[in-house]
């Protein structure tokens, strides 16, 4: 399910498709009442028709509202809505879930351009990382 430029999906307006993952794509979007830029990650039809899968992303938003760690994307809201049908096809309820947007190339993109990484290379990403998640484990969300 890749949206369009222009797709409107409640308040956002879908500017640019960034990438895709295991869980779904990830949009630059627009926030057309704040006039924000942010990240919408739409959730695969499979998970989005999972309750359980629904219940732990909210539980995910709910903990990633409370972080505010510069090596940590920030969670803003979870919901879900009726995408706009294919031709011939019914409407389907997709889970959304909007976050930081967050510019610059991936670890992925990096490794694919320059190959893999020496220990000492590889040495301040790791830091990144571990400072991220040092600040979750003392605010036990980890």
């Amino acid at each position: 399910m890749t949206l369009a430029a222009g797709t409107r999906l409640g308040p956002y307006e879908v500017v640019a498709r960034l990438g895709a993952g295991g869980m779904g794509e990830v949009y630059e979007a627009e926030d057309q009442e704040l006039r924000e830029q942010i990240a919408l990650k739409t959730i695969r039809l499979r998970h989005s028709q999972d309750l359980s899968m629904i219940d732990r992303l909210r539980k995910e938003v709910q903990l990633g509202r409370r972080i505010g760690h510069p090596n940590v994307c920030r969670l803003f809201d979870v919901f879900r809505v009726s995408l706009p049908p294919a031709p011939d096809q019914p409407a389907v309820e997709c889970a959304i879930v909007t976050m930081q947007l967050l510019r610059g190339s991936t670890l992925s993109d990096r490794i694919r351009r320059e190959g893999g990484m020496s220990p000492n290379e590889a040495l301040p990403f790791a830091q990144q990382i571990a400072a991220g998640l040092r600040d979750q484990h003392r605010r036990t969300l980890v």
